[in-house]
């Protein structure tokens, strides 16, 4: 099994990292410091995406999404793109019904689709997924499954305080690394987290 297998590997990895009795107390507040600032990274890059199909409800102009979706970047119906637009501007009306043509935000987890579909039809939604926070009683998600590193060293950059300056500036390195290999591209600006604690300071 992966040494940073759960929540709680996790967190035991990052005590024996910062070698400080006062910091244990702190690790949960650092690993959700760590996913506060990667979440930020994935919606700003785009891309890592995810694809999903969701069915229209007939006579109805919105649709919900899964919790697991972050942020819709397309959506589309039978290989059509829908032209996206702010959701202000679309005013459902049953007299206006048909196969969707556009769609916009609507709220945090809805989209809403103009002209109001007349039928079920199944829209894909291509989309950012988010990062469902660990805690006791989620010890998993895809993120820490797929790059447990950005993980730990994300932790590890908010646990400045606790640790020495030539481990943390190598830990700060490791954590560029991790972030540039979640999102397979080159980065050449810091990781808000890292803005933020003001490294080197």
């Amino acid at each position: 099994m992966p040494r940073l297998s759960s929540y709680g590997s996790l967190c035991m990895t990052i005590a024996s990292r910062i070698k400080n009795e006062d910091a244990i107390a702190y690790i949960p507040e650092f690993v959700e410091i760590a996913e506060a600032d990667l979440r930020l990274i994935l919606l700003k890059t785009r891309y890592l995406t995810e694809r999903t199909t969701v069915n229209t409800v007939a006579n109805n102009c919105s649709i919900t999404l899964s919790s697991a979706v972050a942020r819709p970047l397309s959506a589309s119906i039978a290989g059509n793109m829908l032209g996206r637009v702010p959701s202000s501007t679309m005013q459902c009306h049953s007299s206006y019904t048909g196969t969707p043509e556009f769609y916009g935000l609507d709220g945090v987890n809805k989209i809403r689709l103009y002209p109001m579909p007349n039928a079920v039809v199944p829209v894909e939604i291509v989309y950012i997924p988010e990062i469902e926070a660990l805690s006791a009683t989620n010890q998993t998600n895809w993120l820490l499954e797929k790059m447990p590193n950005a993980y730990l060293y994300g932790a590890l950059v908010a646990a400045k305080e606790y640790m020495q300056d030539a481990n943390y500036m190598q830990v700060v390195e490791m954590y560029k690394q991790a972030v540039a290999q979640l999102i397979d591209a080159e980065i050449t600006t810091m990781p808000l987290i890292m803005q933020q604690i003001n490294v080197g300071a």
